[in-house]
């Protein structure tokens, strides 16, 4: 996981991100979520997530609120997103975590850098634990979602060490993507605690999912197991 999310923050610098800069990330569970997440923060950029289904109509507002210059995605939208950044007539790029026809991959841009670049590269200090590190979005529940800033200082407060170490020598399963909040804080807690994390869908609703989940648990003995009612199992 290091080494690929340095090489996505390379490729990152490579196409003049900068501190401050937003970088999009509309995905559901997958393996290499966090390495994007990763590599943005890296650079002292903000990652916005996004849910990871996107009709054309929420790609155009999420494009028009916050004007990201890269975006990474799953295949699922990239057809949406691509047709409102035409309407609006805004240049990003899009990048598809996956494989998908006419589309740069998470694959390909993590390919072809120096070792020398990987062994020295080093993280873009922040100014201040105020800035924000991360833009995530509200449920929509009165509306469409809007966005919220998250600094390093609120991320990191809420990683207390107690919390941390809870999760240490256990293997965890949790629903949640990181298009919320606390979705982002599972996935730190996990690696700060060099915990064995079960990738699982995020639905809780549908009988199938529900089997599914009860096998995971009992193949992998996972202890503790979140879903979308903020609490642990």
């Amino acid at each position: 996981m290091s080494e690929r999310s340095i090489k996505c923050a390379l490729w990152l610098k490579k196409q003049g991100v900068k501190p401050g800069d937003i970088i999009g990330l509309c995905t559901d569970n997958n393996l290499d979520a966090m390495i994007v997440l990763l590599g943005i923060m890296y650079l002292n950029a903000k990652c916005n997530t996004w849910d990871h289904e996107l009709s054309l109509m929420t790609a155009r507002y999420y494009l028009s609120l916050m004007s990201p210059t890269i975006i990474f995605t799953i295949p699922l939208s990239a057809a949406s997103l691509t047709e409102a950044a035409n309407e609006l007539k805004m240049d990003v790029k899009i990048v598809v975590l996956g494989s998908l026809d006419g589309y740069v991959s998470l694959d390909n841009i993590l390919r072809n850098h120096d070792r020398s670049e990987i062994d020295e590269f080093k993280c873009t200090p922040i100014g201040h634990p105020d800035e924000v590190g991360l833009i995530v979005l509200s449920s929509g529940t009165t509306g469409m979602p809007k966005a919220t800033e998250i600094s390093h200082s609120s991320m990191h407060n809420r990683l207390p060490a107690p919390k941390v170490n809870d999760m240490k020598d256990v293997i965890s399963m949790f629903t949640p993507t990181i298009r919320w909040q606390y979705g982002v804080m599972l996935a730190f807690k996990a690696i700060l605690a060099r915990s064995t994390r079960i990738v699982a869908p995020d639905c809780a609703t549908e009988d199938d999912m529900s089997i599914l989940y009860c096998q995971l648990i009992e193949k992998y003995q996972v202890k503790k197991e979140k879903k979308n009612n903020n609490s642990y199992k």
